[in-house]
């Protein structure tokens, strides 16, 4: 079994439930300004698993806005990539990242970039459900940073290509954690790297081709 910690809420009580929750929170992810409108009994349930520096973490929790301001990100820096795969029982996920905005949905996949502010909100009055990744940076090459860093902020499918691949292994490490031995965590923590790598090189070529397609409407206009 995979190295694994628990966090319910349930567990404290309910005026610090909140303040619990934040604090886990920013030991988790870069820090961030948390905010929710069900702060006086917030409801939210984690497990923490770590494969070496990776760390995921399966969460539902009730609505709630995570912010990454520009301030903070000056105040310090983890250099983390920031995974999210939405999983069935979620609200729509407002993502805004990299000057990119979108509404990310069940089976969907984001990366954020903790040195750039963002701002992440799950609908009013309904829950989050899905696993994050927390990547220190310094496990990827510069070339591989590249191909990530053009999908940084958009909505990926978790339902095709590598997408797909990603989301399969993710759900496959949340719900088959007994399956592996701590001698396991090298290994596995590798193909997650490279799936990352994967997919930064297929998806980042492909908005590359398409911002050259819009600057380029002669080229539009021959693809048609």
């Amino acid at each position: 079994m995979l190295p694994e910690t628990v966090l319910r809420t349930d567990d404290v009580a309910p005026d610090i439930r909140f303040d619990v929750w934040r604090e886990a929170m920013a030991a988790t992810m870069s820090p961030m300004h948390i905010s929710s409108q069900h702060s006086s009994d917030f409801w939210g349930h984690t497990r923490l698993l770590t494969l070496d520096d990776v760390l995921l973490w399966p969460v539902a929790m009730q609505a709630s806005r995570y912010r990454r301001t520009t301030e903070l990100v000056r105040r310090g820096d983890p250099e983390l990539y920031h995974i999210t795969l939405v999983l069935p029982g979620s609200g729509r996920l407002r993502v805004d990242h990299s000057d990119r905005r979108h509404l990310s949905t069940v089976n969907d996949l984001y990366i954020l970039d903790s040195s750039q502010p963002c701002d992440v909100e799950v609908e009013e009055n309904e829950l989050a459900v899905g696993i994050g990744v927390e990547i220190p940076r310094s496990n990827f090459p510069s070339t591989a940073e590249k191909g990530i860093g053009r999908i940084v902020g958009h909505r990926i499918s978790g339902q095709e290509g590598f997408g797909a691949v990603l989301s399969h292994f993710l759900s496959h490490l949340i719900s088959r954690n007994s399956a592996h031995q701590p001698s396991d965590i090298p290994r596995l923590k590798q193909i997650l790297l490279d799936l990352l790598t994967a997919l930064g090189s297929v998806l980042g070529r492909d908005q590359s081709a398409r911002f050259a397609c819009a600057a380029s409407p002669g080229l539009v206009d021959l693809l048609g």
